[in-house]
C-alpha cells in the first residue's frame, strides 16, 4: 500500500518534469510518450524572451528572502517559547501550532 501511495504522489512530479523536456507532438500524442527525445527548446524560448530573465531573477530573490526571514523569525520565536516561561505560554504555543496545522485555506 505504501509503494502504491508513493507512486500515486510522485507520478505527477515525474510527468511535470518529463513534459518540460518534450516536444509539442510528444506532449499531445496518443498513446502518451513516457520517454521522449529530450529538448530544451521551451527553456531557450523562455530565457531569450525580453524581460523573462529579470522576472525569474526577481522571483528567486523574493523566494530566498521570504524563506530566510521566515526561518530566522521562527527560530527566534521557538527559542523564546522554550527558554523563557511566561504567563499564558501554553495557550499561546497551542494557538501558534494550530495555525500551522490548519492552513489558511481551511480557515475562511
Amino acid at each position: 500500500i505504501l509503494l502504491v501511495s508513493v507512486l500515486f504522489f510522485i507520478f505527477p512530479i515525474f510527468w511535470l518534469i518529463g513534459s518540460a523536456f518534450k516536444t509539442q507532438n510528444d506532449m499531445f500524442s496518443m498513446p502518451p510518450v513516457f520517454f521522449p527525445h529530450p529538448t530544451i527548446e521551451y527553456f531557450k524560448n523562455f530565457f531569450l524572451k525580453e524581460g523573462n530573465t529579470r522576472y525569474f531573477i526577481n522571483s528567486v530573490i523574493v523566494a530566498t528572502m521570504c524563506s530566510f526571514f521566515s526561518v530566522t523569525i521562527g527560530t527566534l520565536a521557538a527559542y523564546i517559547f522554550v527558554r523563557w516561561p511566561f504567563k499564558g505560554q501554553g495557550i499561546f504555543v497551542f494557538s501558534v501550532n494550530e495555525t500551522i496545522v490548519f492552513s489558511q485555506k481551511v480557515i475562511p
